[in-house]
């Protein structure tokens, strides 16, 4: 029979097991808790700094956003958004490009405060001219790189028809070429799109000169030569601004079969004029949308009067300026302008440092004046909505004539212009 004394130590000792235990238990929890705790901290402070590298984005695209009012700006300071988080931005120059330290600061003065700095790099916007051309590097040869064909064989010449002028010859009645820019870093479109919110602006122009050989025999009675652009979802999808002219006296086994094929509004300028058109393409040649045209005369300095008939002058400047917005009704379109200059008061290039844009008033006095009175048209039928994932060839040169052989018609001085062209980041720094 046990005792009370053994009773108490048989007490005690479970006592004491049972104090072990509740410690061992506590410092179990308190361990799980500090595991859990900063586990939680670690994915807080992970979504901290995500959150502080898109807030460094926003400071580029506020840059970007600024310069695009104002090329001379240069924002800098720290700016602080409604739900407190900062980016600080600090702006520089250096050989013609625009250097922006953007810093993004989320949660700034709390525990969990992340920073993430970006360094971007934008091209000096006045000097935003994409490197297109026919013969970029010079070296008499085409660029077929960077340009895709369709009917036709290009060519650069430099002596002969072409003027003695290094020009590109397009060999063919009826076919166009179009811009490979998909797979050139150098020329990247879509990185132009994404940095200016999705809406694509750009002017983008070329001189023209049609056949001559000095006697009226020998003139083009039959052309239609000049830029695609917005050439979306497929090349035969597109706007065109062209110089046109389709001689009705000509005989019918003479007259290309395109012509034969225009809609009744291109049928109805046939004649010996020459005019300057805009249209719309959504398939065929049958398919084109007459949306705005010009009678050409002399007091235009690209035409002039040879034997009793009106020719364009060679190596007329045909340009055009498109602006992508919303309307009033939030849609995106299309606001089309058109320029153009003869050779005399804007010659051929020296050199890419020769060429001039329509915000010159000496070279490009005034826009087109369509046969409406209006000076632009808009147009809602192709954007660049989903320029990210179709990525289109956008920009072309279309060429329609009644012969096909070699120096019947030259192309010359091709320059396409972009807004925010070449901005990039170069630089992440976290801390």
């Amino acid at each position: 029979m046990k005792t009370n004394r053994q009773r108490s130590g048989r007490r005690g000792s479970i006592l004491v097991v049972v104090v072990i235990a509740l410690l061992g238990a506590s410092f179990l929890g308190a361990a799980f808790l500090s595991m859990a705790t900063s586990s939680r901290f670690q994915r807080v402070h992970a979504a901290s700094t995500y959150r502080a590298y898109y807030l460094a984005e926003s400071g580029g695209a506020y840059v970007r956003s600024v310069r695009l009012m104002d090329h001379t700006a240069m924002p800098a300071g720290l700016f602080t958004l409604a739900n407190g988080d900062q980016f600080s931005l600090v702006s520089f120059t250096n050989d013609q490009q625009l250097i922006v330290q953007s810093t993004g600061i989320a949660n700034p003065g709390s525990q969990i405060e992340a920073r993430r700095m970006l360094t971007f790099v934008l091209t000096d916007l006045e000097n935003d001219v994409i490197p297109v051309d026919f013969d970029l590097e010079n070296d008499g040869q085409f660029d077929d790189d960077m340009w895709n064909t369709v009917d036709v064989d290009p060519k650069i010449r430099t002596t002969g028809p072409s003027g003695g002028q290094p020009a590109l010859d397009l060999k063919g009645t009826e076919g166009q070429i179009y811009l490979n820019w998909q797979d050139k870093p150098e020329v990247n479109l879509a990185q132009v799109w994404a940095y200016s919110g999705g809406l694509l602006d750009y002017d983008v122009q070329v001189k023209i000169k049609p056949f001559d050989t000095g006697s009226q025999a020998a003139y083009s009675k039959h052309y239609m030569l000049g830029i695609s652009f917005r050439l979306h979802p497929d090349i035969n999808n597109c706007y065109g601004l062209s110089y046109f002219r389709s001689n009705a006296g000509t005989n019918p086994g003479q007259t290309p079969s395109w012509v034969n094929e225009l809609p009744p509004a291109f049928a109805a300028l046939r004649g010996t004029n020459v005019y300057l058109v805009l249209w719309y393409r959504d398939g065929g040649i049958g398919t084109l949308d007459l949306l705005g045209h010009r009678l050409l005369t002399p007091a235009d300095q690209v035409v002039e009067i040879r034997n009793d008939n009106p020719e364009l002058k060679d190596y007329s400047t045909v340009l055009v300026s498109l602006k992508e917005r919303y309307g009033d009704q939030g849609q995106r379109e299309n606001v089309i302008t058109a320029f153009m200059q003869g050779a005399d008061i804007y010659p051929l290039w020296e050199s890419r440092a020769d060429m001039e844009w329509q915000d010159n008033s000496a070279v490009f006095p005034a826009p087109v004046q369509w046969e409406d009175g209006s000076t632009s048209k808009v147009d809602a039928r192709l954007t660049s909505e989903d320029f990210d994932v179709n990525r289109p060839a956008e920009v072309g040169i279309h060429v329609f004539y009644d012969r096909s052989g070699a120096n019947l018609k030259f192309f010359d001085d091709f320059a396409l212009r972009m807004e925010n062209y070449a901005a990039s980041s170069t630089t992440q720094v976290q801390y």
